[in-house]
């Protein structure tokens, strides 16, 4: 009489399901995109195939750029910034991938200028009537108006008949 001692082991399959930024090395090969097409085949604990398949999921950092002009001062992210030049901002984005903003940034500067004005009756200057002697301010940066107290008088003119 024979006997038959059997042991049947079994091959395995399965899914590794990953997520990256950028790119992902599996089993030595580089992924920059996407992809469940890639299978790895390798022996298990028995003996016997283990099939593997890649679920991959690449995200990506963004790279934005910006061009901006401003008077005196241009506020990014919350920083105040007051000369031209090429500003970078790192940030993780909602994908969790590392990125970057670029700002380039032209700042112009103006000098404070200076009006002596005598006017009969009223004055108009930057959409403003003014019909009392004072010292004015406009703000070009903020396009804001605001009164100083400076009670010293401009020489008064005299009304011609």
């Amino acid at each position: 009489m024979v006997t038959l001692n059997l042991t049947v082991n079994y091959s395995n399959t399965g899914v590794e399901t990953q997520t990256a930024c950028d790119e992902y090395t599996w089993h030595g090969v580089v992924y920059t995109a996407s992809t469940t097409e890639p299978v790895f085949t390798e022996q298990n604990a028995a003996g016997c195939d283990s099939v593997v398949t890649l679920n991959l999921t690449v995200n990506y950092g963004t790279h934005d750029s910006y061009n901006q002009s401003a008077c005196d001062v241009y506020t990014w992210h919350g920083v105040d910034y007051t000369e031209s030049g090429v500003y970078t901002y790192g940030y993780t984005n909602a994908d969790g991938c590392a990125s970057t903003d670029t700002l380039h940034l032209d700042i112009s500067t103006h000098d404070a200028t200076a009006y002596h004005i005598t006017a009969c009756d009223e004055y108009h200057w930057n959409g403003q009537t003014y019909t009392a002697t004072g010292t004015y301010t406009y703000d070009h940066s903020q396009m804001a108006r605001r009164i100083l107290p400076a009670p010293t008088p401009p020489p008064t003119s005299r009304r011609m008949p």
